[in-house]
């Protein structure tokens, strides 16, 4: 086996680190994105990265973490620290997430938001165009955005607008909105007309 390697990349969003590691850290297709240590419960590794008194996001992926600190701090200071901490807590071999927590806690969030003790597929509204959007965004804009440290999803799709949330270095990029307008809208106005207006919500 090749031994863990992880390596810092800088994002368009200059708050935000990307730490890439040669391996996988998740469940392939899963991403997971905390704003504070309460909410990392499926992650130890986010926990503790919050630890840190700088960081003030972190944002799982595949094979790399993104992180947030605070606007007064250069990451030229602290990114040899946080790069270490991650590659010596992937070496000990401890877990990046805890499936079982992850599971856990995905099903209470989708109960809480429909005040309901069952999840039923159709008691979320489906157009007619959410499957070629999602094919879109993983074939198209995914890879890219992932390139960049961040993520978008999916959220709704009414009345001609798309509604997506942005993720990692894409919350708060001071270019996101180029990068919706431009670069997926210019995306979709060739693909799928349909699509008349892009937000991020």
């Amino acid at each position: 086996m090749n031994p863990i390697t992880i390596y810092s990349e800088m994002t368009p969003n200059p708050r935000v680190m990307k730490f890439v590691a040669n391996q996988l850290l998740i469940p392939s297709g899963l991403s997971l994105e905390f704003q504070s240590a309460e909410e990392a419960g499926a992650s130890h590794l986010a926990q503790m990265l919050f630890t840190f008194p700088m960081v003030e996001g972190v944002f799982l992926t595949e094979n790399f973490v993104s992180v947030t600190i605070t606007e007064n701090l250069d990451w030229n200071d602290v990114v040899t620290e946080v790069r270490e901490y991650i590659l010596g807590y992937i070496q000990a071999g401890n877990s990046v997430v805890d499936e079982s927590l992850l599971k856990a806690n995905t099903k209470e969030d989708a109960v809480s938001e429909l005040g309901s003790d069952e999840v039923a597929e159709n008691d979320f509204p489906v157009s007619e165009y959410d499957e070629k959007i999602k094919h879109i965004l993983n074939e198209y804009v995914t890879p890219a955005v992932a390139s960049d440290g961040g993520a978008v999803e999916f959220v709704s799709f009414e009345d001609g607008t798309l509604n997506l949330k942005l993720k990692g270095a894409c919350n708060g990029c001071p270019s996101s909105r180029a990068t919706l307008q431009n670069g997926i809208k210019g995306l979709f106005d060739q693909l799928l007309p349909a699509v008349k207006e892009i937000q991020a919500v």
